[in-house]
């Protein structure tokens, strides 16, 4: 490898973690800028109670780590719980979870697994 290309992977790691950092502070920030709509090729759009909760929930404390080992986020059929759920787990994922990080996805039946 050249000095070049030592110099340019090198730079891109740090802008990675510019770019990780900042995902931390904000995880709506990760979800706005890294998650797109597979159905409109757009990035998701959160409601009001969506980014407060993913904020609440997401955002490190004082001590750098998260404040709730756990959290529920109730809503009415069809409003995008699962979607929810799956920015959680990329973002933890990703942004909290170091090199090899891993994250699983259950459901209560079948049917929902589909």
């Amino acid at each position: 490898m050249s000095a070049r290309d030592r110099q340019r992977a090198e730079a891109a790691r740090q802008e990675w973690r510019r770019r990780i950092e900042r995902w931390r502070r904000d995880p709506v920030c990760f979800v706005r800028e890294v998650l797109v709509d597979a159905e409109s090729g757009k990035p998701f759009e959160l409601y009001d109670r969506e980014v407060e909760f993913l904020r609440e929930l997401l955002t490190p404390g004082p001590d750098g780590r998260l404040r709730y080992a756990e959290a529920i986020f109730g809503a009415i059929k069809k409003s995008g719980k699962t979607a929810i759920a799956a920015f959680v787990v990329l973002y933890v994922i990703i942004c909290l979870g170091g090199s090899f990080a891993e994250g699983f996805c259950v459901t209560n039946d079948f049917e929902q697994a589909q």
